[in-house]
């Protein structure tokens, strides 16, 4: 959540200031800000879950 504000917020702040050529290249400097790649995994594990890597998963193959 704090990621998302942040890009929505400071981020296009930022992409704001860059001199973009067309909306393109100013949709490729808001994919490009270091809050994005968050964003994404963020969604990622919300969606799937943590599966083999969450920490019941990892106790309960410790316990067999």
């Amino acid at each position: 959540m704090i990621s998302l504000i942040a890009a929505c917020t400071a981020g296009m702040r930022r992409v704001r200031a860059l001199t973009a050529i067309d909306k393109a290249d100013k949709t490729d400097d808001a994919l490009y800000l270091p809050e994005v790649p968050y964003i994404v995994l963020l969604a990622m594990v919300v969606a799937n879950g943590t599966g083999p890597f969450s920490l019941d998963a990892m106790l309960r193959h410790l316990t067999r």
